[in-house]
């Protein structure tokens, strides 16, 4: 029970807590006497257990937020990463089949939410970054080419570690309808 409880804590921190950090620096950016002063005070000093709560559960009231704005993007909108086959639930029932399962979305899943989620909240630091500095095209180009190579990193690792997850889920649950998986893997190419 204590592993399942970290897994689980850890598996939210990085699909959904680290992303929301992510926006709500680069937010700062844009209210640097607001937000940006809150965040360089939690940073600088002896912070209480009520501001790193704080801070935590708007990291994380932002990334859940994020995760809905990757799958309306992503998803929906430019079908990046199709929607799963129609697993058969039913074999969760097999204990085996449940823990096999639990570690498919623990290896691949949350790192697929963790990699769509930070490209999607990347974009903020980096405007808000561009936005507050005022530089000279030498200075922010090569700034903009690590943004770039970043986004397409994250977007390939989003892609691989659904792709992973899928086959993993489909060869432990199975799906229903005699779907083709190799269609699936074309739709994804």
């Amino acid at each position: 029970m204590r592993d399942d409880l970290f897994s689980k804590s850890f598996d939210h921190l990085l699909a959904f807590v680290l992303p929301g950090l992510v926006f709500l620096w680069g937010c700062s950016y844009f209210d640097p006497h607001g937000l940006g002063a809150w965040l360089s005070t939690a940073s600088a000093a002896d912070t209480s257990l009520g501001g790193f709560f704080f801070i935590v559960l708007a990291a994380l009231g932002i990334g859940v937020f994020l995760s809905g704005v990757r799958w309306l993007l992503l998803e929906y909108l430019l079908g990046v990463f199709p929607p799963p086959p129609r697993f058969d639930d039913a074999r969760r029932a097999d204990e085996g089949a449940r823990e096999a399962y639990a570690d498919a979305r623990h290896n691949h899943f949350y790192y697929h939410l963790f990699y769509a989620n930070m490209a999607c909240a990347l974009p903020v630091p980096f405007v808000g970054w561009l936005w507050s500095n005022s530089l000279a095209w030498t200075q922010w180009l090569p700034v903009t080419a690590v943004f770039v190579v970043a986004e397409v990193v994250l977007f390939l690792s989003a892609s691989h570690a659904i792709t992973r997850f899928k086959a993993k889920a489909e060869s432990i649950l199975g799906v229903i309808g005699g779907e083709d998986p190799e269609d699936d893997q074309r739709r994804l190419a």
